[in-house]
């Protein structure tokens, strides 16, 4: 049992350090508790997508900052089966792409080791069949990826949509 779900609820507030999946490790310790502390984001990774999403400044110091100095505000979390996501949810080429990186080329590259595992793993992407409910509505069809967006950034980019 993770330390955050077992002891999550005896917390007023978590601040974590780290990136997106430190993130995303965190949110799914914390989401499916009744009493839910509240959550702070030190950005702390290669891209730190859900923080600059949050408008954080990417400076540790300056976030810690504006984290003790900010106000409290509502987020949304998303849910997918018993998963949750904060920033994102994909599948397709961009769960496949991530799950191919090279850990050396991230670290010596940063946020490019992603864009060198997306080129390696788009040729091996296929279409796949899909069938999306949602608020009892449907769409189906075929894609080589699914994302769905909570947050405005993927690879540091802004996305082009809001």
């Amino acid at each position: 049992m993770p330390l955050l779900f077992k002891y999550g609820e005896e917390m007023d507030v978590v601040f974590v350090l780290g990136g997106d999946g430190t993130v995303h490790e965190c949110i799914n310790g914390l989401s499916p508790l009744q009493k839910r502390p509240l959550f702070g984001v030190l950005p702390g990774g290669t891209c730190n997508d859900f923080s600059r999403t949050l408008k954080s400044p990417q400076n540790v110091r300056q976030a810690a900052e504006a984290l003790v100095n900010g106000k409290v505000r509502p987020i949304d979390i998303g849910k997918s089966n018993n998963d949750y996501f904060s920033n994102f949810w994909g599948v397709g080429l961009i769960s496949d792409a991530s799950n191919n990186i090279d850990e050396q080329e991230k670290s010596r590259f940063g946020k490019i080791g992603y864009l060198l595992s997306a080129v390696r793993t788009i040729g091996g992407s296929a279409p796949f069949s899909y069938k999306v409910e949602y608020d009892g509505n449907f769409i189906e069809g075929e894609a080589v990826m699914i994302l769905v967006l909570n947050g405005c950034f993927i690879g540091t980019n802004l996305c082009p949509f809001p």
